[in-house]
């Protein structure tokens, strides 16, 4: 459309029209859809108590619903011929009781007309042409009729009858096409609306998301698995043809297909289904299965159908905006036939179907857990897992007995522990050629840390003959005790000529205990540490500590690029290793910087 003139082509995405429907106050107040038309309606006969009487009324005002009201002004459209006045909108239909799709599309074609002073005759094929044939030639014969609306069950492409392709009588498609592109038309733009799910998924966290289609060769499946590919595209999501099957839209078909995605190695965390009843299917298997929606899987359906909801939870799913299709086809339909509002053109529309979000899926993120001790890590992990949220480890790791890595956690950030005690000590033995007597200062009894550091040291020192660790016992990594614990250990060795502490702030305690005890820390006793922090970094370039390992705190960057990699499907390692420098005279100074 440019100033105003209507191209004689022109493809537009409308939105519909949001307005509050019978079922909103029905939901709202906790009452049948079937309670508050007979309410609004005002039927006689009606045994309904005046509270909920009142309710109806309180609560329709409150939502803004009307019921459908004429208008004053008769349409503009000439009479006919014979003089009669064209007031009749003929509604072709090939199904209506198959399915409740076109019962909303009737009911917004009937709304629209009678909001014109006009009324809907609805007509039903059955897919019978020569049916059909009779009916627009009845259609034609009538001077009362102002145009047609021709309509499908299902969104397709359509041969129109030859009397119906051209001709002086306005007629607009209602969920169809027809490739000669004569006539306008609305259906609904599935692949917008297979990408608002997916979308909604993504922005919740969801990074591995089933598929449940309908029938592979109806456009509405085509398209809308078209809007979840495009989702996952636009969010570096890879697309994954495990996660996708082809269902018949029945719900039996949901219960089968997400009960076979919950048991693939790497199921999904979120399914979205191409329709509600197979989505009513996919939670009830998963509920079979013993998990919760949304606790554990998160589940989208797409019509939004009345069942949806009433389901439990309450169905978040796509909007088939069918009622403001017929709305839109029938106010179309008056334009052309009275040549308004720029009818001259064709109009060739997509409607929006937007996300109508409810109960039934939840915000999905992810744990980093950076705990000082390791123990209580167990728990945390057990409770993220049941709660379906992915957890890192950074910098302390779980017994694999008690806890399994890729099943109960995504994976551990962290340096490796004996590899930085098989360091020091190759410093160790280097610096003192081979020859001395050691005490090593513990981390934390029972800590990973402090074994595997240990471990690392130990099995290098055994190998040398010429070094022994005379003492070994728990500072707790703390600078003060680490002080103690060598005030100690010298009065029982004191020819002890290194010291190994499984940290910095061990090592420099010790550094005070020694200098206390009237040694010189770097000439009479060797230290050598882990960690690389500004102190031990101060202490190496002065000369009182030799080395030092650097225990990397810098898992920031490290773990939101492995979150990153996680949320997009690649496969993540168990054991993210972090590189670790080392310090001694020669670079200390020069790093500083690095020291934390």
């Amino acid at each position: 459309m440019n100033n105003g003139v209507v191209n004689k082509n022109d493809s537009t995405t409308a939105r519909p029209k949001q307005r509050p429907t019978m079922t909103d106050i029905a939901q709202k107040i906790g009452v049948s859809q079937s309670t508050v038309s007979l309410v609004l309606n005002q039927m006689t006969g009606a045994k309904v108590a005046q509270a909920t009487r009142d309710k109806v009324f309180a609560v329709a005002a409150e939502l803004g619903y009307e019921l459908p009201r004429r208008k004053t002004r008769l349409p503009a459209a000439p009479p006919s011929a014979g003089g009669a006045r064209r007031n009749m909108v003929v509604y072709i239909a090939d199904e209506i009781s198959t399915s409740p799709h076109p019962a909303l599309s009737i009911d917004g074609a009937r709304t629209a007309a009678w909001e014109h002073n006009c009324l809907l005759s609805v007509q039903v094929t059955g897919g019978d042409r020569e049916l059909e044939d009779a009916i627009v030639e009845a259609t034609l014969g009538n001077p009362a009729v102002l145009g047609v609306v021709y309509a499908t069950i299902f969104t397709r492409e359509v041969e129109l009858p030859r009397a119906l392709q051209t001709g002086p009588l306005a007629c607009v498609l209602l969920n169809c096409t027809n490739r000669l592109r004569r006539r306008s038309s609305v259906v609904p733009g599935e692949v917008g609306g297979g990408f608002a799910g997916a979308e909604h998924l993504i922005a919740s966290g969801h990074t591995r998301i089933g598929f449940i289609n309908g029938e592979p060769w109806m456009d509405a499946a085509r398209d809308r698995l078209r809007g979840y590919r495009q989702a996952l595209a636009t969010a570096d999501l890879p697309f994954d043809p495990d996660l996708v099957r082809d269902g018949d839209w029945m719900s039996g078909s949901g219960f089968e297909h997400a009960t076979a995605l919950m048991q693939l190695k790497r199921p999904p965390t979120a399914i979205f289904c191409a329709n509600d009843p197979m989505a009513l299917g996919a939670l009830e298997a998963i509920k079979a299965l013993g998990l919760a929606v949304p606790g554990d899987v998160s589940v989208l359906g797409y019509d939004d159908q009345e069942a949806a909801s009433h389901a439990h939870p309450p169905l978040t799913t796509v909007l088939l905006p069918n009622f403001a299709m017929g709305q839109w086809a029938v106010e179309r339909l008056i334009e052309e036939a009275n040549g308004t509002d720029g009818a001259a053109g064709l109009r060739h529309i997509k409607m929006d179907c937007p996300l109508v979000q409810r109960q039934s899926v939840s915000e999905r993120g992810l744990i980093v857990l950076a705990p000082r001790e390791e123990k209580p890590l167990i728990p945390a992990v057990r409770k993220a897992k049941k709660a379906g949220i992915p957890v890192i480890l950074i910098d302390r790791d779980v017994d694999p007995k008690l806890a399994k890595v890729g099943v109960d956690y995504v994976t551990f950030i962290g340096s490796d522990f004996v590899d930085q005690g098989r360091r020091a000590a190759e410093w160790l033995v280097k610096a003192s050629k081979g020859q001395g007597k050691i005490v090593e200062l513990e981390g934390s009894t029972g800590s990973s840390p402090a074994n595997s550091r240990k471990k690392g040291f130990d099995d290098v020192i055994a190998k040398n003959t010429g070094l022994k660790i005379v003492a070994s016992q728990s500072g707790d990594f703390s600078r003060d005790k680490g002080r103690q614990v060598m005030q100690t250990l010298l009065q029982a060795h004191p020819d002890v000529t290194a010291v190994y502490a499984h940290n910095d702030e061990m090592a420099i305690g010790a550094i005070s205990a020694l200098e206390a005890a009237g040694k010189k820390p770097g000439q009479d006793v060797v230290v050598v540490s882990i960690d690389g922090t500004r102190d031990a970094l101060t202490a190496i370039a002065s000369g009182k500590m030799g080395a030092t390992v650097q225990s990397s705190p810098f898992f920031g960057p490290i773990a939101c690029e492995t979150a990153r990699k996680y949320a997009k499907g690649e496969k993540i390692p168990g054991w993210v290793k972090v590189e670790d420098k080392f310090y001694d005279k020669g670079n200390a100074q020069a790093n500083m910087a690095d020291g934390y």
